[in-house]
């Protein structure tokens, strides 16, 4: 989903600031923002994974890393609209998005699992 939503709104994450992923992006979350549990859950899940990321790390230790960010990332995503009518708020869930994309950046090509769009 986050490669979808980022790729189908290269505009939006370009207008909102958003082109920093991985841990850049999750440092220019701005908390405050959060209008429900979903992404606040999101977010600490993000921060504990980014406390044990290394661009080194092998498949193994990388699903070990981010296997607990499943149901963080899922709620997320049923219970939010990333894509808000608010600019601010759009901004801050694209920052969302584009943190837990740049998890797998070096270890992992989502685009490239198939299924997935």
């Amino acid at each position: 989903r986050c490669v979808r939503i980022r790729s189908k709104n290269a505009e939006a994450v370009e207008a909102a600031g958003c082109g920093a992923s991985g841990a850049d992006a999750l440092g220019a979350i701005d908390t405050s923002l959060f209008e429900n549990d979903t992404e606040k859950e999101l977010y600490e899940a993000l921060s504990v994974a980014y406390e044990k990321y290394d661009k080194d790390m092998d498949l193994k230790s990388w699903i070990a890393m981010s296997s607990p960010l499943v149901d963080p990332a899922s709620n997320f995503f049923d219970g939010t609209l990333v894509i808000a009518d608010d600019e601010s708020l759009r901004a801050n869930r694209l920052k969302l998005v584009s943190a837990l994309v740049g998890l797998a950046d070096g270890v992992v090509d989502v685009t490239e699992l198939t299924g997935l769009f």
